[in-house]
């Protein structure tokens, strides 16, 4: 199991996830200044997605050890990842309410 986070330096990746059925969705994209990796990292759980670079990148890969040891013993860093955590959750729940109650269409049309 892969527990190391990835500081992306320059490049762009995207984030899936595979639904029940089998399917890829489309979680996110990232690009330079993103952290990658930092719930597996923090936790120690299997990944929650998969990261696939759509061009060359260069990144800062930290160990799980040295992660968490920058987030000990730097609180600015620990303050920045988690607002970062925070911020996606809350992207993630206003999708969730933003799709409950649509159609079809509607929700085709809040991702395009």
């Amino acid at each position: 199991m892969s527990s190391f986070a990835l500081i992306l330096l320059d490049g762009m990746v995207k984030v899936t996830g595979t639904a029940r059925d089998g399917h890829d969705v489309l979680l996110a994209v990232r690009q330079g200044g993103d952290l990658i990796g930092e719930f597996a990292a923090v936790d120690g759980h299997p990944r929650s997605a998969t990261v696939t670079s759509c061009a060359p990148i260069q990144g800062r890969w930290l160990s799980q050890d040295q992660f968490l040891h920058v987030l000990q013993v730097d609180p600015q860093i620990a303050h920045a990842v988690t607002a970062s955590v925070v911020g996606r959750l809350r992207m993630a729940n206003t999708y969730r309410v933003d799709f409950t109650n649509c159609d079809v269409t509607a929700r085709v049309a809040l991702v395009v």
